[in-house]
């Protein structure tokens, strides 16, 4: 099943749903959770207790995918920042965002005009694949 999918569900199957959506959360399986929450919201669009274990989840699975990131992403950032100032390209040059560009601030994103519109950018597409 893709990610995304819904799984087709009748209305009296909603309990049972969310006790696995529940249970998938609970066992780390975010993207699962995702998909049982959302199938409850699409048939019952009022059911709280789904809408809000769907946001626990997406924002769970969203945070996993951060991690992930900063796994691979540190041990190559230690190597790249032995690199001379022209030679030391911005991360999103590393991830293939952009084509070309030198980090000013020693990979201290947080700190970068650039960076942080990159980020709000990559924040704008999720929210549109979303909708």
């Amino acid at each position: 099943m893709k990610t995304g999918e819904l799984i087709n569900i009748s209305q009296k199957d909603v309990p049972e749903h969310l006790k696995m959506g529940q249970d998938s959360y609970n066992n780390a399986k975010y993207n699962d959770a995702v998909k049982e929450f959302a199938s409850i919201v699409s048939v019952a669009p009022d059911n709280i207790d789904a809408r809000i274990w769907l946001k626990k989840a997406q924002e769970a699975l969203e945070k996993e995918k951060g991690v992930t990131f900063q796994k691979v992403a540190n041990p190559k950032i230690k190597e790249i920042k032995n690199n001379s100032g022209a030679q030391r390209y911005c991360l999103y040059c590393y991830k293939g965002d952009v084509s070309n560009r030198v980090c000013s601030r020693l990979f201290q994103c947080k700190t970068c005009e650039f960076g942080q519109g990159m980020a709000d950018a990559q924040k704008a597409k999720l929210a549109a694949k979303r909708s």
